[in-house]
């Protein structure tokens, strides 16, 4: 422990301490109905007191980033090891990644077991609590998220939690140069840690996660994944912020940030104030510093009168018709700006002014002076939350989108240019976008910049497909101003076509008649359960179910549909066309589904690559014997996923009878070493399924998965064996040679066992001199597999035990 850091022990602060572990499920930008697979990360948190409530005055305190878009979250005082990524047959449906911050690393991400909600929203959220000095687990649920200050407010109502748990102390902004102690679980064990250093640096410092600036204290101590949450304290085991980010480039080292106890102050009393958090104030204006003589004169300016120019006034905000363009802004209630944008703080220091603005709370009044024309003002300017016209963050919503035929709407925000054109999207990202996002305002109540996403293939989209991540402009000649302005004059449209015109001056013209048949149609095929987000039905008063994705249609209207062809043979095409994508939607024509056809006789036909699909999941099938051919494919593919990801697991899905039948001579059994050996070299876990057949060197590379990650389905059959000898047609001098080979691969094969299963060589040769077939439950006790995966029915598992005689 650090010097100075035992007195933490002696005060108990540590008891405080918590670490958290959180499953966050990120909305899909591209596909806005559903949400992307789940993935985990690991914090930390701690007990502070709050006065006036049923818990005692007792909550956590832990990073919003470190919650955010919770599925299920859960807390613990130790365990949990390097992060987990854990994957049980047969749930294996989404994809997707961790959202990665330009600054903040300070969370552990990783894939989890549990499958989102069948609507797409994230499940009731489910925390788990275990403190520091207990082993019991105690549900916990969050209270309050404050995106801005990267900040959420947790609690449990079991009271057996909160007994003998003295809440930290939280003290006062720290001085420069002095000592603090980090204290969290970070990556690199399972206990509690302790690092040590200095304050560095106090200023309004940029915060990462939500894209505000706001007062920030650096640290030089170590601040490393699994710190986020954790509380920084002071020699007198106060504490004095929440360690929140640390800076990633690399011509700097040992560089923290740590979220200061008046910015956590202001989020708590915002949040006793309104039961919820409602952000920090701006005040809606765009400044410039006044530190050339020559402007100063310029604007009138005396001697003596110090401050910032208005350069621009955003339209919506309050300072509208308070404030003008060419204002110079003097003083902050009372207080003085400089030239350069900053006034005084503490002891000869000083900070930008906005420091002044964030100690403000939402809808509170600040008064101002300003030089306008020569003449000093006196003005008060009511303080509220920024409305950015693309938003910086989601605030854990889901996003919003529209579905006509087969294209899809969303609003631009940033997360969606980050999902779109990567973590470097400031660069990758089209210039028209970036200027929305970094350069414009609203200048109308409810604006958003409109996207065309994506067009999705369909009959009324034909020609558009390769068009996406398009501004839209105008529909019908009406400009856009929203996504449900958008929705309003579509549904409002009585003209025969719907043109769509974007940013990018492209055109895109639809057959209204046949426009709704295709959005049933896509709703059905790509599985989207509303043409309409959840708050825009809200928005425009449209029942759940109006916008649900088409039922079956009863067979009555299937055959209505085909009188009407029949009847009326000279009706305009796209009628028809309309008539027969109905009757696809309904699902009850008599097609046979097939793979499509490509010219040629079916020998030339390409078969569906199905281990690619398997392999875009990190999924790597051994469904053949041991071969060169298959060894070294199932290298290549081992290789190239750890290039992809070096914490992501592997799954090996296992159906193999080992070293192939007549393979030839002694020495097949070195494709099944040449697997195993690159499963321990690569860096991620590989977690191994018997889903058929393990037999021999199969079974061997089935134990080798990662401990806790060794399983198999219940009808799957396992068999340990001993090298299979193969010595006819050899003159004596060859035998001999094999003979010694033979003993070496046993033995080897007896060392691998031994060490995956934890019994001893002796044994485990004796146990292998016969071939050895067990079922997965009695491999789970020999320690081959650690366990069976079975279906959750009560009658499977019924037929299941009978099968096994219980």
């Amino acid at each position: 422990m650090p010097e100075g850091a035992d007195g933490l022990e002696t005060i108990n602060v540590m008891d405080a301490v918590c670490k958290v572990f959180c499953v966050h499920t990120e909305p899909d930008m591209s596909l806005p109905w559903q949400r992307k697979r789940q993935y985990s990360s690991t914090s930390s948190g701690f007990v502070i007191a709050l006065e006036g409530d049923r818990f005692g005055g007792k909550y956590l305190l832990t990073n919003a980033h470190s919650v955010e878009n919770h599925s299920q979250a859960r807390f613990g005082g130790g365990g949990g090891g390097e992060t987990e990524r854990r994957h049980v047959w047969p749930r294996m449906h989404g994809v997707g990644t961790a959202k990665d911050w330009n600054r903040c690393e300070c969370c552990r991400h990783a894939a989890s077991t549990e499958a989102p909600s069948p609507s797409g929203h994230p499940p009731r959220t489910q925390v788990k609590v275990k403190r520091r000095d207990d082993d019991s687990k105690f549900l916990a649920k969050v209270l309050a998220i404050g995106t801005e200050c990267d900040i959420a407010l947790l609690t449990v109502e079991d009271p057996e939690f909160w007994k003998d748990v003295e809440p930290v102390v939280l003290g006062p902004l720290p001085q420069l140069q002095d000592s603090v102690f980090v204290v969290g679980y970070p990556v690199g064990g399972d206990t509690i840690s302790v690092t040590s250093g200095v304050v560095s640096r106090i200023e309004v410092t940029s915060y990462a996660h939500g894209a505000t600036e706001l007062l920030g204290v650096q640290i030089d101590a170590a601040i490393n994944s699994g710190n986020s949450g954790g509380p920084v304290f002071n020699e007198a085991g106060e504490c004095v912020g929440v360690a929140f980010q640390s800076y990633a480039g690399s011509e700097a080292e040992n560089i923290g940030y740590v979220i200061p106890t008046p910015v956590i102050h202001h989020f708590l009393v915002d949040y006793q104030r309104n039961g919820t958090f409602t952000g920090f104030p701006a005040l809606g204006i765009q400044w410039q510093r006044m530190e050339s003589a020559t402007l100063r004169h310029s604007h009138g300016m005396a001697p003596g009168q110090k401050g910032v120019l208005v350069r621009e006034v955003l339209p919506l905000s309050e300072a509208a018709g308070v404030l003008q363009p060419g204002d110079v802004l003097m003083q902050f209630d009372q207080t003085q700006i400089a030239n350069d944008g900053t006034v005084g703080f503490r002891s000869n220091e000083r900070i930008a002014y906005s420091f002044l603005t964030s100690q403000k709370f939402t809808g509170d009044v600040a008064s101002l002076r300003v030089l306008r024309e020569g003449k000093e003002l006196d003005l008060c300017i009511k303080l509220m939350r920024p409305d950015f016209l693309v938003p910086h963050h989601l605030f854990n919503k889901d996003p919003s989108y529209f579905v006509v035929a087969g294209l899809v709407f969303t609003n631009l925000t940033e997360p969606y240019l980050a999902s779109e054109f990567g973590p470097d999207y400031l660069r990758e990202a089209p210039v028209k976008l970036l200027d929305r996002l970094l350069y414009t305002h609203k200048d109308r109540p409810g604006q958003q910049v409109v996207m065309l996403n994506q067009v999705l293939a369909c009959e009324a989209t034909i020609g558009y497909e390769d068009i996406s991540n398009s501004q839209v402009a105008k529909f019908n000649d009406v400009k856009v101003n929203s996504l449900q302005h958008l929705v309003e004059l579509v549904q409002e449209n009585r003209e025969p076509f719907m043109r769509f015109n974007l940013e990018s001056k492209e055109v895109l013209v639809l057959d209204a008649s046949l426009a709704q048949a295709c959005t049933e149609e896509m709703q059905v095929f790509h599985s989207i359960p509303h043409a309409l987000s959840k708050d825009l039905r809200e928005a425009l008063g449209i029942p759940a179910m109006a916008a649900m994705a088409v039922l079956p249609v009863s067979p009555f209207r299937v055959q209505r549909l085909k009188e009407q062809n029949r009847l009326m043979p000279f009706q305009n095409t796209a009628g028809r066309r309309v008539q027969r994508i109905q009757a696809r939607a309904a699902g009850r024509l008599d097609v046979q589904a097939v793979i499509p056809q490509l010219s040629g006789d079916a020998t030339s036909q390409t078969p569906p690559d199905l281990p690619s699909y398997l392999f875009k999941e990190r999924i790597v099938y051994l469904g053949m014997p041991l071969m060169p051919q298959v060894t070294e494919l199932m290298l290549a593919e081992l290789l190239y996923l750890q290039y992809e990801s070096v914490t992501a697991p592997v799954f090996m899905y296992i159906n193999s009878t080992g070293v192939a039948k007549g393979a030839g001579k002694l020495g097949y059994e070195a494709e099944a070493f040449a697997i195993y050996d690159t499963m321990c070299y690569i860096k991620p876990p590989v977690a191994t399924i018997a889903i058929g057949n393990a037999f021999g060197e199969a079974a061997m590379l089935l134990a080798a998965g990662e401990p806790g990650r060794r399983a198999a389905l219940p009808s799957a059959s396992i068999m340990i064996r001993q090298p299979i000898q193969r010595f006819q047609q050899m003159q004596a001098t060859d035998i001999d040679i094999y003979r010694t080979e033979l003993r070496k691969t046993n033995a080897e094969v007896v060392r691998l066992l031994a060490k995956h299963t934890g019994h001893s060589e002796e044994q485990t040769a004796s146990n292998i001199k016969r071939p050895r077939y067990m079922t997965p439950y009695e491999a789970v006790e020999y320690n081959l597999i650690d366990q069976v995966l079975e279906p959750n029915d009560e009658e499977f598992k019924q037929v299941v035990r009978a099968a096994r005689g219980g």
